[in-house]
């Protein structure tokens, strides 16, 4: 079988229009991960708020240094409904901080827009009601996760739930995002 002239000339316009495109993207890439974020300002690839609240998805995520497949990955997290702050959007990324801190990017795919806790600190009671002399519908440990309901501005008391229990937890003593897109513990 030969190659005619004009099929072996396609080739190489296709790989070069592909490079010229990836070229053409990488210093936006690098500029946009070193920029600072913004806070209260809509992000222009999706609209929505930055900071804003989000948790992760998926059961195994790539925490990167950078918005790409082509930067290293730093973390790897297996924590699915771990609470994160978006920071920043890059087209498919998201740049977002754990509540311990951390930083990275993550493809946006894997994130989620649900508000969710972590226990930090000691065990906790998830109490009826929101009073600390509510009697407590389950005991919480370090480290395990839920889901927001409702966690008011200025408020000591937030409405979470995690499996198959529900009920109000002392915001002093969880991790996550709360309203206005604060990170928290």
């Amino acid at each position: 079988m030969s190659v005619t002239a004009s099929a072996a000339g396609r080739v190489p316009r296709i790989a070069c229009l592909a490079l010229a495109a990836c070229l053409a993207v990488a210093p936006f890439a690098r500029a946009c991960a070193a920029a600072p974020p913004r806070k209260g300002v809509a992000s222009m690839v999706t609209g929505l708020p930055v900071p804003r609240c989000a948790s992760l998805k998926a059961s195994r995520v790539n925490l990167r240094r950078g918005p790409g497949t082509r930067y290293p990955i730093d973390w790897v997290l297996f924590r699915r409904m771990m609470p994160v702050t978006i920071l920043r959007d890059f087209f498919a990324w998201r740049q977002v901080r754990l509540f311990d801190g951390t930083e990275g990017w993550v493809h946006a795919p894997l994130l989620s827009g649900t508000r969710s806790f972590v226990v930090v600190g000691a065990t906790r009671p998830l109490r009826r009601a929101p009073d600390r002399k509510a009697a407590a519908v389950a005991l919480l440990r370090p480290g395990v996760i839920g889901r927001l309901l409702a966690c008011p501005p200025g408020g000591r008391w937030c409405l979470a739930r995690t499996g198959r229990y529900g009920g109000y937890l002392a915001r002093k003593g969880i991790a996550g995002c709360f309203a206005g897109g604060a990170a928290g513990g």
